[in-house]
């Protein structure tokens, strides 16, 4: 047994109750680096410019996919990418939906789709900018639309007060 390494207690035992085993405890490495900050290219007013048209494409999509006025969504700023980077989402649910048509008509109106078939059929694919994802459960009988903008950098200051703020103004 090799002992030029500093001893552990913890490995020690290991080694005393395991002596037909050879053990190699390698130095412990340095963390992963975590996703340098870059420099802010947005500020509030294009992350609330942003926030319009995701509301619009949004509005546009649910009224294609169930042609049913429900309560207002919510449309948020949430965390992305670096520690200083937003992107905004609207999410509007339903239930009571029989069937997958409004994951079609959705798949129907957007670009580099991948569409899911089953009892949870789902499409993901872009509308301009946005990234958009529609969920049918057949199980729960329940429809939900999610369109998410495209990634801002707003510096972590910026980030920290918006997600503090929570809902983006309509």
């Amino acid at each position: 047994m090799n002992q030029s390494a500093p001893s552990d207690p913890f490995w020690d035992a290991v080694r005393r109750r395991h002596q037909d085993v050879t053990l190699v405890v390698l130095p412990p490495t340095d963390p992963a680096p975590v996703p340098a900050t870059r420099e802010p290219n947005a500020g509030a007013e294009d992350v609330q410019a942003a926030a319009e048209r995701v509301v619009a494409v949004a509005e546009s999509l649910w009224q294609v996919a169930v042609a049913v006025d429900t309560p207002p969504p919510r449309t948020d700023v949430v965390p992305a990418g670096t520690p200083g980077g937003v992107v905004v989402t609207w999410s509007q649910q339903w239930v009571g939906v029989p069937d997958a048509a409004p994951v079609s008509a959705v798949a129907g109106e957007l670009n580099q789709t991948v569409v899911e078939r089953g009892p949870l059929s789902s499409v993901q694919g872009h509308a301009g900018e946005h990234q958009v994802v529609a969920l049918w459960s057949q199980q729960h009988a329940t429809f939900t639309l999610r369109v998410t903008s495209a990634a801002f950098e707003v510096g972590r200051r910026a980030r920290t007060e918006m997600l503090r703020r929570g809902a983006v103004e309509r």
